[in-house]
């Protein structure tokens, strides 16, 4: 099960200006911030173990389908978040002049970011049942 919630607050302005036929003045800024938190609670159940039954190969040596017994099981308590700011600025200018078109532009940015996370995962198993993993056996053709 997992649960999250984000909240935005951003603003847009931009400003133009023409101060004459032929030249015209463009500033925008934007300002975003973000509020993102998560939280999970959930069980895992690890595949390594041994216990497995009916188990059904493709073609392509894939498992497709099969019946696991008794595993150890993990849980999943996670809780993440991450508040985050965005500030950009920028200017534009436009000149014409005679026959020619002269268009520059500036900006500005920066970010900040401000992750963090909490995960925690107990393993519990059953002391009745074997909890070791199966190893592989290296075979070899006798001729």
């Amino acid at each position: 099960m997992s649960e999250e919630k984000r909240d935005r607050t951003s603003a847009n302005v931009t400003l133009q200006w023409a101060a004459s036929d032929d030249v015209t003045y463009t500033i925008d800024y934007l300002y975003s911030d973000l509020s993102r938190q998560e939280f999970s609670n959930g069980m895992q159940i690890p595949l390594q173990y041994e216990g497995w039954q009916d188990v059904v190969i493709s073609e392509n040596q894939t498992a497709i389908s099969g019946t696991k017994g008794s595993s150890p099981i993990d849980g999943l308590f996670k809780q993440v978040g991450q508040d985050s700011t965005t500030e950009v600025l920028g200017f534009n200018a436009q000149i014409y002049k005679d026959r020619w078109t002269f268009e520059g532009d500036v900006a500005y940015s920066k970010s900040s970011s401000n992750p963090r996370g909490n995960t925690f995962v107990p393993h519990y198993i059953n002391h009745t049942v074997d909890q070791s993993v199966l190893r592989t056996r290296a075979r070899t053709n006798r001729r």
